[in-house]
């Protein structure tokens, strides 16, 4: 009885020891584990966060960037419409005023020279016009180079246009010097 209970002393002595030796093992195991698990787990959570924030930042970014986009787009094809616009009206009213102006110049020079056609002799025939040219000093110099008969000429007319008329039935057969 004796060796069994020494046995027994030994065995739990023993499992004493196993117990001893391993609580301070497991007292520190253990917390380390679970420290390392916890900060595992909230790094994993940071991570899921940062990803999330990056997410959102980036589809905002996304967003905002097509809104430019569109925005930038609807405003360059506004502006594109309104110059074509303006230069429809600017090119039909520039049209106008260039055929107005050319409808204005031609009135005025054809009233003009019919203004002149009107006043001039005729030769006999009634629709042919005759050479009326003004001479610088109402015919003075015309007379120092013409017969005497350009004088008379020139005195018919000179009231009037200060000017010499070639008429072969008054003024004889000569033409007329020039302006």
């Amino acid at each position: 009885a004796a060796a069994a209970g020494g046995i027994a002393v030994v065995a739990c002595t023993a499992a004493a020891v196993v117990v001893l030796e391993t609580v301070p093992v497991m007292l520190v195991v253990v917390p380390v584990a679970v420290l390392v698990v916890l900060v595992v787990l909230v790094v994993l959570l940071v991570v899921r966060v940062v990803l999330e924030v990056v997410l959102v930042v980036v589809v905002v970014l996304v967003v905002v960037v097509m809104l430019l986009v569109v925005v930038v787009l609807t405003v360059a094809v506004l502006l594109v419409v309104v110059v074509v616009l303006m230069l429809l009206v600017v090119e039909v009213v520039v049209l106008r005023v260039i055929v107005v102006v050319v409808v204005v110049v031609l009135v005025v020079v054809g009233s003009h020279g019919a203004a002149k056609r009107s006043r001039l002799p005729t030769m006999g025939n009634a629709s042919t016009p005759t050479i009326a040219v003004r001479t610088m000093t109402c015919g003075v110099q015309a007379a120092r180079r013409r017969p005497a008969g350009a004088k008379a000429c020139l005195r018919l007319y000179s009231s009037t246009s200060c000017s010499f008329i070639s008429r072969p039935s008054a003024c004889g057969s000569f033409r007329h010097l020039g302006a």
